[in-house]
């Protein structure tokens, strides 16, 4: 009977780490690199820079969670997304949605990607290592922001209603 209750305990200690292993990437020396990097600059500006379950680095910026993704995959150059996700009222359908993402994601150097009841900014970016990031960095920030506001103007062009202001997610 103990040894039951130890085998099953057992295994229920390590499913979440299972889990875990699962969902975080399996980076090389580079990538792994480049991440670490950007964690320490993101300490070094007194940002509380967190690594997520998926692997990104998490950190908030002015109260608002913004994530950094290095790529698995991409090995030479190295692939970065600096992103953040943001809800959209319900008055817009998925249509909307859509419209609006295409408009803006044809004239704008960073990419909308939009979701259920949500939609996502990133800047993307390859680099063969983190101080093209670094420099970049506020500026990308600053330019997610704008694009949130341009979004919803986008949705109300397209869905003809009246515009109403992002939420963070």
């Amino acid at each position: 009977m103990k040894q039951n209750f130890l085998t099953t305990f057992i295994v229920l200690l390590a499913f979440p780490v299972m889990l875990m292993a699962q969902s975080n990437p399996q980076y090389n020396e580079e990538q792994l690199a480049l991440r670490t990097d950007l964690f320490n600059f993101l300490k070094e500006e007194g940002f509380m820079p967190e690594i997520d379950t998926d692997g990104d680095v998490k950190f908030k910026y002015e109260g608002k969670p913004y994530y950094i993704s290095v790529s698995d995959t991409d090995e030479n150059p190295l692939y970065v997304v600096l992103y953040r996700y943001f809800g959209y009222p319900d008055e817009y359908n998925v249509e909307t949605v859509v419209m609006a993402t295409k408009t803006l994601n044809m004239r704008k150097g960073i990419k909308v990607l939009c979701f259920d009841k949500s939609f996502r900014i990133g800047a993307e970016l390859f680099v063969r290592n983190a101080e093209p990031v670094k420099a970049v960095f506020y500026k990308l920030v600053h330019l997610i922001n704008g694009v949130s506001s341009d979004f919803m103007d986008a949705c109300e062009k397209v869905s003809g209603s009246p515009q109403a202001s992002a939420s963070s997610v």
